[in-house]
């Protein structure tokens, strides 16, 4: 899938406005629902920011990233892909999966997702 369209607006809140609405549950003492309402917050990912304040946890928003690569790996990947463009056809999608594959295992990431 090229152009994915996002189609919910699930784990877009920003932490901010978590804790805010937070503070004003716990220490103000307002509904959860209520606070949900006026900040147009699902009620239940602030329940669940609430639970984990309460508990000392860190709480974490949104989904947390799978990036195999760092920003300077991606980069020369990246600069490759289009010295490969340049001098033939290029690469196939399937191909350029692989090379990123190789190149993981070359750099020693630990993180490759099973696939």
């Amino acid at each position: 899938m090229r152009n994915y369209k996002r189609k919910t607006e699930r784990g877009k809140v920003s932490i901010d406005l978590l804790q805010r609405a937070a503070d004003a549950v716990i220490r103000d003492g307002r509904k959860l629902k209520t606070v949900a309402r006026e900040l147009e917050i699902c009620h239940m990912t602030l329940f669940r920011y609430v639970k984990k304040l309460k508990a000392g946890l860190t709480p974490t928003v949104g989904y947390y990233s799978r990036q195999v690569f760092n920003h300077d790996q991606e980069k020369t990947l990246a600069e490759y892909l289009l010295k490969c463009a340049s001098i033939y056809f290029g690469l196939l999608p399937e191909e350029v999966r692989k090379l990123a594959y190789t190149c993981a295992i070359k750099f020693d990431m630990h993180n490759i997702p099973a696939s």
